[in-house]
């Protein structure tokens, strides 16, 4: 009888509804994919305005040319005077490519966020591979609008030549900050949202 019990109990249970939580989901149809690389795009087209915005906003550092020689801060060669806080616009310089980066990453990686908000590895995939490309073009451009090296200038100019300073942004890590930020930005959205849709389903 307690065998039979059990049978009937296990006949009459209800059926499980399969609609686990998964935290994290792909969906490959086609406009998903279509937004996915419309995001890779935005971090492209950000990292031209990044690029932009920095030399917008970066004044060069000036020096001086002496016996075929630049000098950063260099200001006077009766007496060799240099200025204060030399090296101060190299790191404005730097100081701007990545607040310019990281500003355009949060920006992005919300909107991504929001687009893509019912598929989190694409959004993942997009800004991470949208945004590298993005800090790379942002550095390329960067590079490109900021004054030429003044150190090969100086061989063929006379003294007293005063010559602005080029960009330098050292390592190529520095690109990591555009799509670095925009995860950011997508793990914090994706953290408000998922628990708010977990609850509704």
């Amino acid at each position: 009888m307690p065998d039979q019990l059990t049978s009937d109990a296990m006949l009459d249970a209800p059926e499980p509804s399969g609609r686990a939580i998964s935290p994290l989901r792909i969906e490959w149809n086609r406009a998903t994919v279509l937004f996915a690389l419309a995001a890779a795009g935005l971090f492209v087209l950000g990292g031209i305005v990044a690029g932009l915005v920095q030399h917008w906003r970066w004044s060069p550092p000036d020096g001086m040319v002496t016996q075929h020689s630049w000098y950063r801060g260099l200001i006077s060669l009766d007496p060799l005077t240099l200025a204060q806080n030399v090296d101060q616009g190299v790191f404005d310089g730097l100081g701007w490519y990545i607040a310019s980066c990281a500003v355009v990453g949060l920006v992005l990686g919300l909107v991504v966020a929001l687009l893509l908000v019912r598929s989190e590895l694409l959004s993942v995939a997009a800004v991470v591979l949208g945004g590298l490309a993005g800090g790379v073009v942002a550095r390329l451009i960067a590079v490109a609008l900021a004054p030429a090296d003044p150190t090969p200038l100086a061989k063929s100019a006379s003294d007293g030549t005063v010559l602005p300073d080029t960009l330098h942004l050292g390592s190529w890590w520095t690109i990591v900050v555009l799509p670095g930020t925009g995860l950011l930005a997508l793990t914090a959205l994706f953290l408000l949202i998922t628990p708010r849709r977990a609850r509704h389903l």
